[in-house]
């Protein structure tokens, strides 16, 4: 049964994409890693169709200051994020994700 209004349709092949062109731009910061400090930032930012960040924020912070500051700074190094595919109508798109930083044992 299908809804109409509702979440704008998103591409999980888009996700993908975003959630690895993030990761390539993604360093652990050398003084979280000298203080073994791990988490996860919720970073939330705004898209538009081409891949450009409109805006970006910490939704939920990792605990670290370092390690969030990171995550913003990965997110405007990666720019731009790949553009939306033919069957993404909308012009923009919020979106929130997960940045894990955790060291290998």
């Amino acid at each position: 049964r299908r809804t109409k209004g509702g979440a704008p349709r998103v591409a999980p092949n888009w996700i993908t994409a975003v959630t690895r062109r993030l990761e390539q731009y993604k360093r652990y910061p050398a003084k979280s890693r000298d203080r073994n400090e791990e988490g996860t930032v919720l970073l939330g930012f705004a898209v538009d169709r081409t891949g450009h960040v409109l805006s970006h924020e910490i939704v939920q912070s990792s605990g670290h200051p370092d390690l969030d500051a990171e995550a913003s700074s990965m997110i405007e190094r990666a720019q731009p994020l790949p553009a939306f595919p033919a069957n993404m109508t909308q012009d923009q798109l919020d979106l929130t994700v997960p940045v894990r930083f955790y060291l290998e044992r």
